[in-house]
């Protein structure tokens, strides 16, 4: 929920099926709030695209696979920090 961020707090993601923020395993994304005066204004975020999130072939992408568990590990949104 929004109203649960606080100063500090980092989270992240790359599960495509939830935070609608990942299209795929290998996206990596992760975001902050801002906040100014005490009130949240924004949140500013990163992403990057591994090769390599430890699924069934090199590079973690195949045609050939058939769900996204196969792609390796899925990170739903999870505050780090």
């Amino acid at each position: 929920m929004i109203e649960d961020y606080r100063p500090g707090d980092v989270a992240m993601t790359n599960d495509a099926y939830s935070g609608n923020v990942a299209t795929h395993s290998p996206d990596m994304v992760m975001w902050k709030p801002v906040f100014w005066q005490g009130k949240l204004v924004c949140f500013v975020g990163g992403h990057i695209h591994n090769t390599d999130v430890g699924g069934a072939v090199p590079a973690s992408l195949s045609r050939t696979l058939t769900e996204i568990h196969q792609e390796g590990i899925r990170i739903p949104p999870t505050k780090i920090a």
